[in-house]
Formats: C-alpha cells, sequence, structure tokens
C-alpha cells in the first residue's frame, strides 16, 4: 500500500511493543509468494497480516480466502486495512475469516488498539502451526 499507511502500521506495531521486522509487499500474489518461502531465520513466519482489499492482480478477499484454505495460514490473524465501507465487503471478510476490519483513514490509536487486541489474543491464546 501507500508508504504512509506502512509507517503508521509499523509505529501504531511498536506502540504496543510488537518487536517486528515489517514486510511490505504490492499485492496478494507477491504476499502468497512471500508466506509460500518464509519460516527461515532470514525469512520468519509472520505473526500478523494486515491486507488491504485493493490490490493489483490479486485482491485482499482473494488472498484471505487462500489464507484460509490452507492449514498452514489458516489460523494467522488478518485485519483488513482499507478504504472500503462498503458493508457487502465488511461481511464477506468476515466471512472469509478476517480478525479486525479498520477503514483508512483512521487514527494511529484506533489502529493501535485493534493490533494490541489481535496480537494479545491470538499470540497469547492460540499456538500458531510452525
Amino acid at each position: 500500500d501507500n508508504p504512509d499507511d506502512q509507517e503508521l502500521a509499523e509505529l501504531a506495531m511498536k506502540r504496543v511493543g510488537f518487536r517486528c521486522q515489517p514486510v511490505f509487499v504490492e499485492d496478494g500474489l507477491e504476499a502468497l509468494e512471500y508466506l509460500q518461502d518464509c519460516g527461515s531465520v532470514e525469512k520468519p513466519r509472520p505473526d500478523l497480516l494486515l491486507v488491504d482489499l485493493s490490490m493489483p492482480r490479486m485482491d485482499g478477499l482473494s488472498l484471505l480466502k487462500r489464507l484460509r484454505s490452507d492449514p498452514l495460514w489458516e489460523l494467522i490473524p488478518v485485519l483488513i486495512f482499507t478504504t472500503s465501507t462498503a458493508e457487502r465487503e465488511v461481511q464477506q471478510a468476515y466471512k472469509l475469516g478476517c480478525n479486525a476490519y479498520v477503514v483508512k483513514p483512521y487514527s494511529l490509536k484506533d489502529l493501535t488498539s485493534v493490533i494490541d487486541g489481535l496480537l494479545h489474543h491470538w499470540l497469547g491464546q492460540v499456538r500458531l502451526p510452525q
């Protein structure tokens, strides 16, 4: 997505104490390629995905559907981070298994709160497959 959103997402994660090395990709296909190759020290598995609905080559809903159909990725928390307020897209995202939906523009405080909740619940309660 755009660099401003990337910077604010990274700042929100730091504010909740999430020690991470964010990885940014251009679209859903690039995300799938990254996920297929991760799992090493050089390319660790992500603990959280922030996904925009509007991406070239593969949109966010298609990516979410693919993630939830793969046992390796079905439990990873997914935050939809988009400009879409369309009720149909919100409902579809939750139906496909997103864990939270944040509409841009947003406040840093609100985004931090959502990320904090996801990380504490999912990483504190759910053991992700290795």
